[in-house]
């Protein structure tokens, strides 16, 4: 964290003093942003997922050394994610509970348990332990997560929260259940959508046979290899015999040094090129030797016309498709998705667990939204991309700017926009979201039309499967499409518009840079400054700097 840290200030400290005051504000407040950023991904988080009984909150106890720390009981306990951090000493240990930015519960572990938490609280429990003290110091942070059938709500907000910071996961399976079901793989699947790695453990190892239990994990190993494609194998753990070595060796072999250069570096890197773009611009006008003869009422005038660019944007927007469109092609998406994975479905629902068949289809549905509208807004920005172009045209108009500064004043928008803009996650894990229709229609359905297909069934489970495989991808997944549609209608408008005052607001700023710069080079040369060559010089030497940073972070 540290290392990335200062490579944002030495990021300042070479550009800073060589920008003009506007170019400095807007820096600042970008390398501000940046530093907030690094803070809030400090730790690599871990979650720790399955089903309620599945040993979760245990393991952590015995990895703690804590028998009986956090709640453990034959109901769902752990509604919201809890983190484990490291307490000075017996003395301090406690409980935090978060709703946004407000702590709505501070007092002991054992009271922790009993506090009323919502849907979206995060937990954060404080623990005298060795083990938490070297894990923490080496930048990771075990979380309790809420059990699959905890509350479909609960589990979903939990999921996307990690899903975000770029996280690892825990994944245990009950030896009594002897395999991955259709919900764990379809959850696997969707991670590694994500480009998230998840390890997988089998728990409570003493409920079976030694023999058995040999059966089981070669049984779960061919899943999970034939899931992930990788030759990695399960790990076993027993909280109850403190048999949790296999964790804590994978927890061990954790490269967090690669994992945060994957976090961290597009935030260095974009705040990088937003320094050296600024110098660039200063460099490239001081080379041009351009007509100054009229430059104050032309300044002027692209002062006016900057107060039109909202405008000039908004309606320019032609290329781009319609919110309407946009949703349908995200519909399309996930309608894809399902018809891939309706046998992965259609066995859920032989489980005769309504749990598994929402879990199941939650990690279909949810990574198809989330990658169809990354996949919208990049089409919506690459059309902005030409409008970009003839506004700025339309705008610099009769100055005589280099015209390379001019594409890299486009090309720079466009690339900020998309690589700024964040997964729209954490939007649709809030109240009001897809999920809740989603699983409230898939509730409703199951309930009206699984019973009838299991009485039907004659000819054994392959015959079941392409049976409910067919009710799946007809009518069924039409009505789930059906309720998505107003919600994903909204998101899309949301999107767009977030977009385009990304735009407008990137678009004033560099504006104003090179209205700043052409006002400065004025006075210069009214003063009677004419070779500029000392300037460039020291410049180019703070690019050359600047460049070197963003080369250690490839």
């Amino acid at each position: 964290m540290q290392i990335y840290k200062e490579l944002i200030t030495q990021t300042s400290e070479i550009g800073m003093s060589l920008l003009l005051p506007e170019a400095q504000e807007q820096l600042r407040k970008q390398e501000q942003e940046a530093l907030e950023l690094l803070d809030s991904l400090q730790y690599v988080k871990v979650p720790i997922v399955g089903l309620f009984d599945a040993g979760k909150t245990s393991l952590i106890n015995s990895l703690t050394a804590h028998k009986g720390l956090l709640p453990v009981d034959i109901i769902p306990k752990t509604s919201i994610p809890c983190e484990i951090y490291a307490a000075v000493n017996e003395d301090e240990q406690r409980a935090e509970v978060f709703r946004g930015k407000e702590c709505v519960y501070e007092g002991s572990i054992e009271g922790y348990g009993d506090f009323d938490k919502l849907p979206g609280d995060v937990g954060k429990v404080y623990v005298d332990s060795d083990f938490v003290r070297s894990t923490q110091k080496r930048g990771l942070i075990l979380v309790d997560m809420p059990g699959t059938d905890s509350g479909i709500r609960e589990h979903n907000d939990a999921i996307v929260r990690y899903v975000q910071q770029g996280t690892l996961f825990a994944q245990l399976i009950s030896a009594k259940n002897g395999a991955l079901s259709s919900s764990d793989i379809a959850f696997i699947k969707e991670l590694k959508q994500y480009g998230l790695h998840t390890a997988v453990f089998i728990s409570k190892t003493d409920l079976v046979t030694a023999e058995g239990l040999e059966d089981i994990r070669e049984y779960i190993n061919s899943q999970y290899q034939d899931v992930m494609e990788t030759t990695e194998t399960v790990g076993q753990v027993c909280a109850a015999n403190d048999d949790v070595t296999a964790f804590i060796n994978w927890i061990n072999t954790i490269d967090i040094e690669a994992v945060n250069k994957k976090r961290f570096s597009p935030i260095i890197t974009s705040y990088v090129a937003a320094m050296r773009l600024a110098i660039i611009t200063r460099i490239q006008l001081l080379k041009d030797d351009m007509n100054f003869g009229d430059i104050d009422s032309k300044i002027a005038e692209l002062e006016g016309q900057l107060c039109q660019v909202n405008e000039m944007l908004s309606v320019s927007i032609e290329n781009a498709d319609t919110p309407e469109k946009s949703t349908q092609d995200i519909l399309d998406w996930v309608e894809n998705d399902m018809r891939l994975n309706s046998r992965l479905v259609a066995e859920s629902i032989l489980s005769n667990s309504v749990t598994q068949v929402n879990e199941t289809i939650m990690s279909i549905v949810r990574p198809a939204l989330l990658n169809a509208f990354a996949e919208e807004r990049k089409q919506f920005v690459e059309a902005m991309r030409t409008e970009l172009d003839t506004v700025t045209r339309r705008l610099l108009e009769g100055i005589e700017i280099p015209s390379d500064l001019i594409d890299d004043m486009i090309s720079e928008n466009a690339d900020i926009i998309v690589g700024s803009l964040q997964l729209l996650a954490e939007r649709l894990s809030q109240s009001g979201n897809p999920w809740g229709a989603t699983v409230g229609l898939v509730l409703r359905l199951l309930a009206e039309w699984v019973p009838d297909i299991l009485r039907e069934i004659f000819g054994g489970q392959e015959r079941a499967i392409r049976k409910i495989e067919q009710k799946f991808i007809g009518p069924f997944t039409s009505q789930i499409l059906n309720s998505l549609y107003s919600i994903v209608l909204q998101q899309v408008k949301e999107q767009q518009e977030h977009i385009l005052n990304g735009v407008r607001l990137k678009y004033a700023g560099r504006v104003a840079q090179i209205m700043e710069v052409l006002q400065n080079l004025h006075e210069q040369r009214v003063q009677g400054e004419n070779d500029f060559s000392q300037q460039i010089a020291i410049l180019d030497i703070a690019i050359s700097q600047l460049d070197s940073i963003d080369g250690s972070l490839r």
